[in-house]
């Protein structure tokens, strides 16, 4: 795959992606610096997620209110 079929595919960065590839090149020494680096864009992608949780758990409560203010209509 190429840098940019990664950074669409993945939507990573193209400079962490390149930073990613040029230590697989390096060999098996750069092993955990790799994983540090995929488990930072785990956490910023988990952040994001945990983000819209908590937008859909605001909705989801006023789509609930105004239902109970139908039905007492």
């Amino acid at each position: 795959m190429t840098v940019d079929e990664l950074c669409g595919k993945y939507n990573i960065p193209r400079n962490l992606i390149q930073a990613y590839m040029e230590l697989c090149a390096g060999g098996d020494c750069c092993g955990k610096r790799r994983l540090e680096m995929l488990d930072e864009k785990r956490k910023a992608v988990l952040d994001v997620i945990h983000l819209k949780e908590q937008q859909m758990e605001k909705l989801d409560y006023l789509r609930y209110k105004i239902r109970r203010e139908l039905k007492q209509d």
